[in-house]
């Protein structure tokens, strides 16, 4: 697994203090650690492909701006050999509670969808 050390690194160097580390995995798949930063103010997401401490691209991703909604877990789920993002809607309210699924192509969106899952939220992924 990835160090969430990186994207720790990563976000001194923005300088902005609302960008905080939301997800650390190899999102363009070249076997080495990518960083998902998240602005906790508008809900804008920014990844930067890095090798090393080298930064190889960097933009941000038309993801959620919802607040509400909030990164569970990273993994490869499609098996193309780039990691995607997992997340759910963190809402008191069962009505409202829902997944979203991002598979990525480094900061491109390739699909976005809501997979039926349950809504309970005691119930939490297990990725292996």
């Amino acid at each position: 697994r990835w160090s969430r050390g990186l994207g720790d690194v990563y976000k001194r160097q923005t300088k902005n203090t609302a960008w905080e580390t939301a997800a650390v995995d190899d999102f363009n798949g070249d076997g080495r650690a990518d960083v998902v930063l998240r602005n906790r103010d508008d809900g804008r997401w920014s990844m930067t492909m890095l090798s090393g401490t080298a930064i190889v691209d960097a933009g941000l991703v038309d993801m959620t701006r919802n607040l509400d909604i909030r990164v569970l877990e990273t993994a490869d789920y499609n098996n193309d050999g780039r990691a995607d993002i997992l997340m759910r809607h963190v809402s008191d309210v069962y009505e409202t509670i829902r997944w979203v699924m991002y598979q990525l192509d480094g900061t491109t969106v390739l699909e976005a969808r809501q997979p039926d899952v349950t809504k309970n939220q005691d119930w939490k992924p297990v990725v292996d």
